[in-house]
């Protein structure tokens, strides 16, 4: 592992930790009454969407990654409803 990963490691380390898109998928599917396979198919498409935008302001993977977990965690179709607000 080189310097600049490392550092990139001891920056996760103060994240709290993030679901897994199946924990999210689970927590969804509870919370909305929809079938998980309709939730993994909105959550992987939103999370999608969160990492490239996430690398507007990083250009590592993992942080990109991290941040749009925690978001979509706060709320299914973040990154969705997002992009309806930028563009009004």
């Amino acid at each position: 592992m080189n310097k600049f990963d490392k550092k990139i490691e001891d920056v996760l380390k103060y994240f709290k930790p993030t679901k897994t898109p199946e924990e999210l998928t689970k927590k969804f599917s509870k919370e909305t009454g929809e079938s998980k396979e309709k939730i993994k198919k909105i959550i992987d498409k939103d999370l999608e969407k969160g990492e490239k935008v996430e690398k507007e302001h990083t250009t590592h993977d993992k942080i990109a990654k991290a941040i749009s977990r925690h978001h979509e965690e706060e709320k299914l179709n973040y990154y969705k409803d997002l992009a309806k607000v930028e563009k009004k």
